[in-house]
């Protein structure tokens, strides 16, 4: 299994999905449930399915990235863009971004002319523009438009003690969806799910998505931020590489059910599955729409932890997405089992 989500995971994390712009994202995940499950494609871009007979768990994962969306194209040639998704202002300067397959780098002022505040504040997210080696907008415009979307630039590498250590773009949710392609391919378990759009910019799939199951209770499988870098106290970490899989109990978004959260840290204990709670209220996910949707659903969400979400360079371990698979593929199992 570990070769496997580390294949899948870099599998999906070649090719870019903005939110709004997923195809290329959704293809990637066709190809790889294609006959292991039945499944549609909804008009807003959700894959929906079923594996097996399906069952009273639903389960959801991500498949859209933070990035931008081209603006406007200056006469001189370089590209407007606004933010997708939420992003640090303080790392755009100087990254690398993939424009419809070309290459470009965020625009900055060299530090040398900078005055004043300049040095201490970001340049402005809606001051954003990138040069992808145009000279004029006749030549910028060959290379993207108006609404065209605009990625980190894809650079995968696995790396640290026993190759263990992932660092990609958009491992928030690859991951998530790799995991959940292998309990769709691995696991002995009846359940509904989905591999939603536009998560990203406010949950906009999931709150579609989960109509279309009338499934009882509902997982999450995504990342959730590590904050084990650089901190003084243990309770602003969060959660901390190579302690395992993340359990929630609350987010912004989501109150998280009691016996949900009690069931997964006890299959995760009496598992020997390493497993940590998210030690903050912070965040949240698509589990925010999905357990409001219908009649509304039981919340549970298993998370692998990542460091520096929603940058070109996000990090997570291997050894934890594993953990991840294991224990979602417990609980999933284990309602099969309680089910008869």
């Amino acid at each position: 299994m570990r070769e496997f989500l580390l294949n899948c995971i870099r599998e999906l994390c070649s090719v870019a999905g903005v939110s709004g712009d997923e195809d290329a994202v959704r293809q990637k995940v066709i190809g790889m449930i294609d006959g292991y499950c039945s499944y549609s494609v909804d008009p807003l871009g959700n894959i929906l399915g079923s594996k097996g007979k399906g069952g009273r768990v639903y389960v959801d994962a991500h498949m859209d990235e933070v990035g931008f969306v081209v603006k406007s194209v200056t006469e001189e040639g370089f590209l407007e863009l606004e933010t997708v998704g939420g992003i640090d202002e303080k790392l755009l300067p100087g990254n690398r971004v993939s424009v419809n397959g070309k290459s470009g780098v965020i625009c900055c002022k060299p530090v040398h002319l900078m005055k004043g505040d300049e040095r201490k504040k970001p340049r402005p997210s809606a001051e954003t523009a990138a040069d992808v080696g145009a000279v004029s907008r006749e030549e910028a415009e060959k290379i993207a438009l108006p609404g065209d979307s605009v990625s980190f630039a894809r650079r995968f590498e696995v790396f640290g003690e026993n190759e263990d250590y992932i660092m990609s773009p958009a491992l928030d949710d690859r991951v998530g969806c790799a995991l959940l392609i292998a309990l769709i391919r691995c696991a002995d378990a009846d359940f509904d799910f989905s591999f939603t759009v536009q998560e990203e910019v406010g949950c906009r799939g999931a709150a579609v998505a989960a109509l279309s199951s009338g499934a009882e209770r509902a997982l999450a499988l995504e990342t959730t931020t590590a904050s084990d870098v650089l901190s003084d106290r243990e309770s602003e970490c969060v959660c901390s590489l190579g302690k395992g899989a993340v359990i929630s109990f609350m987010d912004r978004s989501t109150m998280y059910d009691r016996g949900e959260y009690e069931t997964l840290l006890k299959l995760a204990g009496d598992s020997g599955i390493p497993a940590q709670p998210k030690r903050a209220v912070a965040g949240g996910n698509n589990m925010g729409a999905i357990h409001k949707a219908g009649e509304g659903k039981k919340a549970a969400a298993i998370s692998v932890p990542a460091r520096y979400l929603h940058s070109p360079a996000v990090v997570v371990r291997l050894s934890d997405a594993l953990s991840a698979y294991k224990l979602a593929e417990k609980y999933l199992t284990e309602e099969r089992n309680a089910e008869g």
